[in-house]
């Protein structure tokens, strides 16, 4: 059997790929790892689900490790399979029971496909330059934004206003909602597989950062600023 992080097929004798029935498969603990507890895996993959997230993970870029279908999931295959049956696309295309698939999944109602997809590593030059095309870059920087919900809705609605990337940090106490959980990706509908993203980053170095690149910051708060501030 292909063990994660091999870039082959995992075919049967018919050629279909062969069914995982075992709970404590270790493609199974993988997934479950990345979506019902929502953590990066060893191999730093994270988990996305839904024919939606699957589809943009794919046509992002970043390096995919596996494909997993559940028996009733196999009907989106066909919808997918434009972009997974490409050459270049190596990696295992694996099937589950319906079952295993939804004591792994992390939605209520699951659609029977997910991926373990590797989000893009963006240094600070990834994340302060921009494509020619733009101009100047657009940037959005969140601190303090727990909720992932949140914190993906932020990334979606950046994404569609042309921003060219995105940093989370800590303001005060509060930490950011990792960018690349399950519920965040899901709220970004798949914008912070496309966008570099500098995660957890020092606010008051970044903004050190951004004043040396001659990058303009303006702040917006929820608070009400307090005098002197």
């Amino acid at each position: 059997m292909d063990t994660p992080g091999k870039p082959a097929r995992n075919a049967g004798p018919t050629g279909a790929p062969a069914l995982l029935t075992s709970r404590d498969n270790r493609w199974l603990k993988e997934f479950r790892m990345a979506l019902r507890g929502g953590l990066p895996t060893e191999g730093g993959f994270v988990g996305v689900e839904g024919v939606r997230l699957v589809e943009e993970a794919l046509r992002s870029g970043c390096r995919i490790q596996g494909v997993l279908f559940s028996e009733s999931g196999e009907r989106h295959h066909q919808s997918l399979s434009s972009i997974i049956d490409r050459p270049e696309m190596a990696f295992p295309i694996l099937r589950t029971t319906d079952r295993l698939f939804e004591g792994l999944a992390d939605t209520e109602h699951p659609q029977g496909v997910a991926a373990l997809v590797h989000p893009r590593e963006a240094s600070f030059d990834d994340f302060a330059r921009s494509p020619l095309s733009v101009g100047a870059p657009l940037l959005v920087v969140m601190a303090g934004v727990q909720d992932p919900g949140n914190v993906g809705a932020i990334l979606r609605t950046a994404a569609a206003f042309g921003v060219t990337g995105a940093a989370t940090a800590a303001s005060g106490i509060s930490g950011t909602a990792n960018p690349f959980s399950p519920k965040a990706l899901r709220a970004s509908a798949g914008a912070a597989l496309h966008l570099p993203i500098l995660a957890g980053i020092s606010l008051s170095i970044l903004l050190a950062q951004l004043k040396v690149a001659g990058v303009r910051t303006l702040a917006s708060s929820v608070r009400q600023p307090r005098r002197g501030d």
